[in-house]
């Protein structure tokens, strides 16, 4: 299905009305007939079905972006609830990420809240240690 529309993908919300021509016929998945109009099982392939390769590349910076300032975060706070929270965090990402593998529910307004609150926190606690670097000096 990427193949056909690389860029922009076949658009939002639309894997399980185009999916049906790309089946294996020679037996029956989840996804072919469902009430809930279930999709992939993978997040990554269905962002890459439905929003091309550019939205998968960017949202692969993002998540090397976010592992990265948690990193430098995490150093720069000294030991205590700061550095601990930061690892919470970071934890919460991480477990989202894995997640994907296995499901889209990071479009869930449930489990994707997480996703946009550990994104959040991380800046608040970004802001945070930089401040508390800078009264050091």
């Amino acid at each position: 299905m990427s193949k056909e529309h690389p860029l922009v993908g076949c658009g939002p919300n639309t894997f399980y009305y185009n999916y049906k021509p790309y089946a294996v016929t020679s037996f029956r998945t989840y996804v072919s007939r469902n009430l809930e109009h279930s999709t992939s099982h993978n997040y990554f392939l269905y962002m890459l079905v439905e929003q091309g390769w550019p939205a998968l590349i960017l949202y692969g910076l993002l998540v090397m972006l976010f592992f990265y300032i948690a990193q430098k975060t995490y150093h720069r706070f000294s030991p205590g609830f700061y550095k601990q929270a930061t690892i919470a965090v970071a934890t919460m990402f991480a477990a989202g990420f894995v997640n994907n593998f296995f499901s889209e529910l990071i479009e869930n307004h449930k489990v994707g809240a997480l996703f946009y609150l550990s994104i959040s926190l991380l800046v608040i606690l970004d802001l945070k240690s930089r401040k508390e670097a800078n009264s050091l000096h």
